[in-house]
């Protein structure tokens, strides 16, 4: 980002005006990125009686990969060789009964510019949480979520907050309260 003195300088309107086009120009051009936190929800423990390992992923998508990735069976996604997993770049968070702290894309990891040089517009999050209900038909599974970016390529740059529980994925409004900070994926 660029930052422009605060005060005007003295006798030079044109640069001064020139000044706050380049600034402009420069910030709308640079990457922009959000934080996305994934945090897992209180009723995990109570839906399944324990809090199982899994894995959330997180990935930027773009048009043909969205329809993709909505129809792709969750669980055939995380199955091995998982090459639809591998070829989208995900970033994976991990949680288990040993590890249930929440997490966080920061801005500044390398997955933005990865998604962004790619043409995302969406932040997908699917998990291989175990299923407790099978959706129904023509139903998306709860265990995926899409997130727009809303303005076509991924300059959205507001932090998102994704829920992981019982009942599926969700995004939040707010970032929920918790003991510790998210902790960066790595």
């Amino acid at each position: 980002n660029v930052s422009v003195m605060s005060r005007k300088p003295s006798g030079r309107p044109g640069l001064w005006a020139a000044a706050c086009l380049v600034s402009a120009m420069l910030a709308g051009c640079s990457a922009s990125t959000s934080d996305v936190g994934v945090y897992l929800a209180g009723d995990i423990q109570n839906a399944y009686g324990y809090c199982p390992s899994i894995e959330v992923d997180v990935v930027g998508l773009t048009d043909a990969e969205k329809m993709r990735f909505l129809a792709y069976d969750v669980d055939k996604y995380f199955t091995p060789p998982a090459q639809f997993r591998k070829s989208l770049g995900a970033v994976t968070l991990k949680f288990s009964e040993d590890s249930m702290r929440a997490q966080k894309i920061p801005d500044n990891a390398e997955a933005w510019k990865r998604w962004e040089d790619k043409g995302a517009k969406y932040i997908g999050v699917i998990s291989n949480l175990p299923i407790i209900t099978e959706p129904g038909e023509g139903v998306t599974d709860p265990r995926k979520l899409i997130i727009d970016m809303h303005d076509g390529f991924m300059v959205d740059s507001s932090a998102h907050y994704v829920e992981v529980g019982g009942s599926g994925i969700i995004e939040l409004k707010k970032e929920p309260e918790t003991e510790t900070e998210p902790e960066e994926a790595k």
